[in-house]
């Protein structure tokens, strides 16, 4: 596998389209049709507010053979197990930025790797990534320490297993952050935080959105997002767009059951610093994608319910294809 240091991809709006429709990496006249161009929508949930019929979120890229996963909520060695994949056969890991729903599972998931002594892989994410990852390898030496078997076979160097690869500060155009035989993962800055300025938090804290480009067919995962034009450039001409979705009715029964004090942190938060559906339709109508995949469901309690509250105003603005996606689903 070869693995690059983020540079800057220097692309427009206009400049995407072109991408996309010129021969690249991307363009199936270059390439065999593969066998398998799926995304695995694993966990589906918003949180941190734990779900019992929803894990949070995690999703998988199959391509031909290879695996990519994209965040790692709770859960996610359950949800591999359940799509009948393994934590071993990951490629690389790409984080969205760091709130627990999305980034919980990743100890778990680097310790399995390192038990089933698989190859050493990269995680890419917002600033602190690598310190992240660094923290649970050094965190966990007691674990290396103990092996199940004493006189077994050698394990592979905890410390070694895995290393983190911090995205940029900034992105004002896509950056290139990963590019391999099969695939090549393009990353811009999302509108989710809204720090004040010069704050601690706006000093470092990032949430990322991706495009994944593959032979015969182009995703773009939005992570965490508000409006944001970045997206939507990003997203031109996709054929699968996996978006978080909040159903803005209960948004606002919910805020009701809270303090007053905190009822329009929360109100911003959810409606300004996420994705509405009508938000939605506008933003893949805009794009020319082909199919929209909403994912990230807030509140995303019962899977079994009815799914207009997130669809219907995707629906309105956008005539393509629209998926209510739960988990252990392949789109």
């Amino acid at each position: 596998m070869k693995t690059i240091r983020p540079r800057k991809f220097a692309l427009t709006l206009a400049a995407l389209a072109v991408v996309h429709a010129s021969p690249s990496l991307a363009d199936p006249a270059k390439a065999a049709p593969p066998s398998v161009n799926l995304w695995h929508t694993l966990g589906t949930g918003g949180g941190p507010v734990l779900k019992p019929r929803r894990a949070q979120p995690a999703n998988a890229l199959e391509v031909n053979g290879s695996l990519y996963l994209f965040d790692a909520g709770e859960a996610v060695l359950r949800q591999v197990l359940a799509a009948r994949q393994q934590a071993s056969q990951y490629r690389a890991v790409f984080i969205s930025h760091h709130h627990l729903d999305h980034n919980a599972g990743l100890a778990e998931l680097l310790m399995y790797r390192w038990n089933q002594q698989a190859d050493p892989v990269t995680v890419y994410g917002p600033p602190g990534t690598a310190d992240m990852v660094k923290g649970i390898l050094t965190g966990n030496r007691i674990t290396e320490l103990s092996p199940v078997l004493g006189d077994g076979p050698p394990k592979p160097v905890l410390a070694n297993s895995a290393t983190g690869s911090d995205l940029p500060l900034t992105t004002p155009t896509p950056v290139e952050v990963y590019k391999d035989e099969t695939i090549r993962v393009l990353a811009v800055i999302n509108t989710h935080f809204n720090f004040t300025p010069g704050s601690p938090e706006a000093k470092i804290a990032r949430s990322y959105s991706y495009r994944i480009e593959t032979p015969g067919r182009v995703y773009v995962y939005t992570g965490d997002t508000g409006i944001s034009p970045a997206v939507t450039a990003l997203a031109t001409g996709a054929d699968l767009l996996i978006s978080e979705v909040v159903d803005p009715v209960a948004i606002q029964a919910a805020a009701k059951r809270k303090p007053p004090a905190d009822q329009q942190a929360y109100l911003f938060h959810q409606l300004q610093e996420h994705m509405q559906p009508d938000a939605i339709g506008t933003m893949a109508a805009a794009a020319g994608v082909k199919e929209v995949v909403l994912t990230h469901l807030v509140p995303g309690q019962d899977p079994s319910a009815d799914p207009s509250p997130y669809t219907a105003g995707v629906i309105a603005k956008f005539k393509g294809p629209v998926t209510l996606a739960k988990d252990l689903e392949a789109h």
